[in-house]
């Protein structure tokens, strides 16, 4: 009658676990950057699909549809300052056939709001698929307005006019390029929420970053290095950040190749809101827009 052996000895396991945890070693830093890499090429399709809708857009209607980050005089249609270019929803509603929300424009050409949407960010908001649907009249069951705004993850420049230190930035209005104006539609968005020299707020994950969870459900959550203690300087910032343009393609740019813009008091881009704690903060763009 031969021996048979019931289990393994305690080296024997003490050496399976050793090996389990040099794999694990191996292999956790080599999934997250796949994880990583699959996040950034869902970002890249889906500003090629939202250049896509707006370049067949245009061509139903000869013109890229207007920006919605505007705010206009009560009952006019006339422009008195500029929002956030990752404005979805804009303030009140607007006369003369405009619309404050960006998916009365799109919503057949862009099916699903999470295109919309950096998948970078740290989550899309709850109520991305009711700002979709609902269009002009969104509003939030959380809030005491009665027509809400809602503000994204990523700038949308068609159409859009701000402030920069060397002129007016101005986004495109249709497909052919014209003198003046920019051939970036759609970018991730790097910038302040706040005048504070350590206060980046981005959709892409920043080293050091942690998710700043917004008390307004109507922003959405980012990264932020506010709880950061050390003085960041944008050449600090390592991410690569993406931008669609009017052509179809999307390049990558990174914080230290970017221009400073801020948003417009006045329809032309020649009045920057001024910097303080309550202004609604500033957008770095690629340098060369």
């Amino acid at each position: 009658m031969g021996w048979i052996r019931k289990g393994y000895t305690l080296l024997e396991l003490l050496t399976v676990l050793s090996i389990i945890s040099i794999l694990l070693a191996i292999l956790l830093p080599t999934m997250a950057k796949v994880r990583a890499t699959a996040r950034d090429m869902i970002s890249k399709t889906n500003q090629q699909k939202i250049v896509r809708a707006l370049n067949t857009y245009e061509g139903d209607y000869y013109r890229y549809p207007p920006s919605v980050a505007v705010i206009k005089q009560p009952g006019l249609d006339i422009l008195t300052t500029w929002m956030a270019p990752m404005t979805l929803v804009g303030h009140g509603k607007v006369a003369g056939g405009s619309h404050r929300a960006l998916s009365e424009y799109l919503r057949n050409y862009i099916d699903d709001p999470l295109i919309i949407h950096c998948p970078n960010a740290p989550e899309a908001p709850s109520c991305l698929k009711q700002v979709w649907a609902e269009g002009d009249e969104f509003n939030h069951h959380a809030t005491d307005y009665s027509l809400d705004p809602f503000i994204g993850t990523y700038c949308l420049l068609w159409n859009y006019i701000g402030y920069t230190a060397k002129g007016p930035f101005r986004g495109p209005r249709r497909q052919l390029r014209e003198n003046g104006y920019s051939s970036i539609l759609v970018c991730d968005y790097i910038g302040y929420r706040y005048k504070n020299p350590i206060g980046y707020y981005s959709c892409e994950k920043l080293k050091g970053a942690t998710v700043r969870k917004e008390a307004d459900p109507t922003d959405t959550d980012l990264w932020s290095l506010m709880e950061k203690k050390e003085v960041y300087g944008l050449d600090q910032i390592q991410n690569s950040f993406n931008c669609g343009h009017i052509d179809g393609h999307v390049s990558e740019f990174t914080a230290k190749k970017t221009t400073l813009m801020q948003i417009s008091l006045s329809s032309d881009g020649s009045i920057p809101w001024p910097s303080s704690p309550a202004g609604p903060g500033e957008f770095y763009l690629p340098r060369r827009f």
